[in-house]
């Protein structure tokens, strides 16, 4: 799983990057787990599409990882369109893709207006930080939608066990989040543990996702089931730098002071 954190004039977001290949699929799962929305970029391009539509095996990996993502409790999915600029952005195009998707991510329980499509181009760069109607308007005359950056921007995410770690202006929502954060902190600590490594130091780390509370450095933990008593001594934010605490919707990396990693 490759993780990377951007930050636009209204968010911070954590991406986490997972390969399509069936032998992925474990990975897939893992990132399902932790995210509160999901892209799933398909190419438009005609031998790769055709492939998805005739070839069993690309047809079974697209509805598997459609699949993962709504039995992990993802709701929200955006369907980015890549590859319109070799396809000279044909409409007749998009709508092929966007007609065969739509249907296989609703027989899958994905509701309809959980389901955003949108064209871009990878390469390009275009309708991912501006829409089409400022760069390409042009070339594609039939989408006035936002761009892939504007759409998180303003994305709902509706998955109660995580939430989106967010930075926003000095704004009444702001003040909002500011209350809702202050009462998230007064909640008993709950992690969930994705993944642990220890290093040629014999240090052991985890990595977790915080779902309620917050930790600071130093702080005694349990860890179920075996309620194996630790302590935090080191904590890496999202971005793997050190800090002192870390809250609700963090993605971290804990140093603990344990050796055994079997017994973890």
């Amino acid at each position: 799983m490759a993780k990377a954190v951007f930050t636009s004039q209204e968010n911070t977001f954590t991406l986490l990057d997972t390969p399509g290949q069936e032998s992925f699929s474990e990975t897939v799962i893992n990132s399902a787990a932790l995210a509160e929305m999901a892209i799933l970029v398909v190419s438009a391009k005609k031998f790769e599409f055709k492939q998805c539509l005739e070839n069993n095996s690309y047809r079974a990996q697209i509805t598997e990882q459609l699949r993962i993502i709504r039995g992990q409790g993802i709701e929200q999915i955006i369907i980015a369109v890549n590859k319109m600029d070799l396809m000279k952005w044909a409409k007749n195009r998009y709508d092929e893709v966007k007609n065969y998707l739509l249907k296989v991510a609703e027989d899958l329980g994905f509701l309809r207006q959980n389901i955003k499509f949108i064209p871009v181009s990878a390469l390009t760069g275009a309708n991912i930080l501006k829409p089409l109607q400022q760069t390409d308007s042009s070339r594609c005359n039939w989408y006035r939608g936002q761009s892939l950056i504007e759409i998180l921007n303003h994305k709902v995410f509706i998955r109660d066990d995580v939430l989106c770690h967010t930075t926003l202006g000095q704004t009444e929502e702001h003040d909002q989040i500011k209350s809702s954060t202050q009462q998230n902190d007064k909640d008993k600590l709950l992690m969930k543990i994705y993944d642990k490594f220890s290093n040629d130091k014999k240090q052991l780390f985890i990595k977790c996702l915080i779902q309620q509370g917050r930790l600071e450095k130093g702080d005694r933990l349990s860890l179920l089931p075996q309620n194996l008593p630790v302590q935090a001594l080191t904590i890496q934010d999202t971005r793997d730098r050190l800090t002192e605490v870390a809250r609700k919707g963090e993605l971290i990396t804990i140093e603990l002071n344990a050796s055994d990693e079997q017994a973890v």
